[in-house]
């Protein structure tokens, strides 16, 4: 192999590795912001005690978790994954048994999580070293 196509191969490689971070970073950014927007609703409509019905709330939680944990575990670590999934149940079941500050205090933490998540997976000089 010459040197100019060694040049040559190392770049591909380079400006592969960063499309495909560029691309796994904003389809995670996506999806925790998804989460995150709809853990924020819930937030408020505790805090206005607008929780018209607790089945339906929490039903509707746990089915966009579902959807997007199923994409994220593809390239993020399970464990990360567990961690927000745990909280979504205890918010759930705070929610169904009306202990509406346990909640607030768990959605906090579950959105705390995520913003974790995504700050630990973007490509920066501080994950790198």
């Amino acid at each position: 192999m010459e040197n100019w196509e060694r040049i040559l191969l190392i770049i591909i490689i380079l400006v592969s590795i960063i499309l495909l971070d560029l691309f796994l970073y904003f389809k995670t950014d996506k999806l925790i912001n998804d989460t995150q927007v709809y853990l924020s609703k819930l937030e408020e409509k505790i805090d206005n005690e607008k929780l018209s019905n607790n089945k339906n709330e929490t039903n509707e939680l746990n089915n966009k978790w579902q959807k997007n944990e199923k994409v994220l575990s593809f390239f993020i670590e399970h464990d990360e994954l567990e961690k927000v999934s745990s909280k979504i149940v205890v918010i759930n079941e705070n929610i169904k048994n009306e202990e509406y500050e346990d909640a607030l205090e768990d959605i906090a933490e579950a959105k705390y999580i995520l913003e974790h998540i995504k700050n630990k997976y973007n490509l920066n000089l501080k994950n790198i070293f």
